[in-house]
């Protein structure tokens, strides 16, 4: 008996590893957060905007370099002087030097770290503004698997559906109150309604297919959308003021202007002389003239570079126009996000009411096909009036599901747009 109960065990195991995961929605958004492969390239260039302020700030920090050489000679040349002998060139010799520059003055440079520190605070704007975008489009799917999930539903129960008509029609048929066509007629409408399921499933397969692919999930998964109360949204003024506050567009448009002004400024300093100081020392295996092996020398330079052919003069008039650009492509995003505010929040409005008109049409529907289907078997009404009303409930509940999928996606895309999805910044 041990050993019964124990094979059971074994052949239950894997449908149990089998078992669908629940997924709702707020957890699909954090597998897309750590998992999804776009959002993962966004955060790259975060880093790398990252190195940029780095190599900014490296220009003013000291900079150490060694040198080592050995040299070997044709011949050794070498005088007597006061008694000693110095040697100018010897057979071999071994040198080794380390130069140490600390920047004291460099204009161009502070500027440029701030341009990169713009940099920086825009890569991370687009970063919010990537994630934004890709957490919508996983909410999307995620609304259109469960959408799929109510079409198949749909598609199921007509088959039930169907499978009543045809049941009818055959006894119908059997009492000589029909003709054979009608059985046929009812077949081939069961026919179709069993084609539709099939489309419906291979649909619904896309659809998670999708959304797996967005958060890489591997495992089977099932959604869960629950149920969530849509409001009626604000006035569109005060929707564009949350907007202009908070889209991270905007603030990625802002920290451009300053990175492009910024530039500009370092441009107009590359004109102006830069001041180190340095210092190197130096060692030797052949003594040189002051018959010493080591030496040491420390001093300040400036470098002043006067003339350059107008490449300077051409950068700063590209970086000019360069911040004229990102403060015009500012403007055009403020345009945008107000403009397209006004037709979000309509959205809204309309879709609620395509929800309230696809769940009474549903209704209606059912209580239509009840009625056709007592008068039919009564005799009141034709088999082919029964199949319209059939079709008619099984489109209204298919339009049902697809009004609860786009108001659900409206809600979403609104609040996007005023910079409110997600609630919180993804970790950079």
């Amino acid at each position: 008996m041990r050993s019964i109960a124990a094979l059971l065990v074994c052949l239950a195991l894997p449908g149990l590893a089998r078992a669908e995961r629940t997924l709702t929605l707020h957890e699909a958004l954090a597998l897309a957060r750590t998992a999804n492969r776009d959002l993962a390239a966004a955060r790259e260039r975060v880093a790398q905007a990252d190195a940029d302020v780095a190599v900014a700030r490296a220009r003013l920090m000291p900079t150490l370099a060694a040198r080592g050489q050995w040299v070997r000679n044709d011949q050794e040349v070498s005088f007597a002087l006061g008694g000693a002998t110095v040697t100018l060139q010897p057979k071999d010799q071994l040198t080794g030097s380390a130069t140490l520059t600390v920047p004291l003055v460099v204009p161009p440079a502070y500027p440029g770290v701030s341009a990169a520190k713009h940099g920086r605070a825009a890569s991370a704007a687009t970063f919010d503004a990537t994630t934004a975008d890709v957490l919508l489009a996983v909410a999307q799917a995620f609304y259109a698997a469960a959408g799929s999930d109510e079409l198949l539903a749909a598609r199921r129960e007509a088959i039930a559906v169907t499978t009543q008509t045809l049941r009818d029609a055959r006894a119908r048929l059997a009492a000589g109150a029909a003709s054979p066509v009608d059985v046929t007629r009812a077949e081939l409408s069961a026919i179709q309604a069993e084609q539709a399921v099939t489309e419906a499933e291979d649909g619904r397969a896309h659809a998670y297919r999708a959304l797996a692919t967005l958060i890489q999930l591997r495992e089977p998964f099932v959604v869960a959308p629950g149920s969530r109360e849509v409001a009626s949204p604000a006035p569109v003024e005060a929707l564009s003021a949350r907007a202009l506050a908070q889209r991270p567009e905007l603030r990625a448009a802002r920290e451009l202007v300053a990175a492009r002004d910024a530039q500009a400024t370092s441009r107009a300093w590359s004109w102006a002389p830069t001041v180190a100081a340095f210092g190197t020392a130096t060692g030797s295996d052949v003594p040189g003239l002051t018959g010493k092996e080591t030496s040491w020398m420390a001093g300040i330079q400036l470098e002043w570079s006067i003339l350059d052919g107008g490449v300077r003069s051409a950068e700063r008039r590209r970086a000019t126009s360069q911040r004229r650009e990102a403060e015009a492509q500012l403007a055009s995003t403020r345009d945008a996000i107000v403009d397209d505010l006004a037709d979000k929040a309509r959205a809204i409005e309309t879709r609620r009411s395509a929800v309230e008109t696809a769940t009474r049409g549903e209704q209606l529907a059912g209580q239509a096909l009840e009625v056709v289907r007592a008068q039919y078997a009564a005799g009141a009404a034709s088999q082919i009036e029964l199949l319209q009303a059939q079709d008619a409930l099984v489109s209204a509940r298919v339009g049902l599901a697809q009004a609860r999928f786009d108001l659900a996606v409206a809600d979403l895309a609104l609040r996007r747009a005023t910079g409110e999805f997600p609630e919180t910044g993804a970790a950079r």
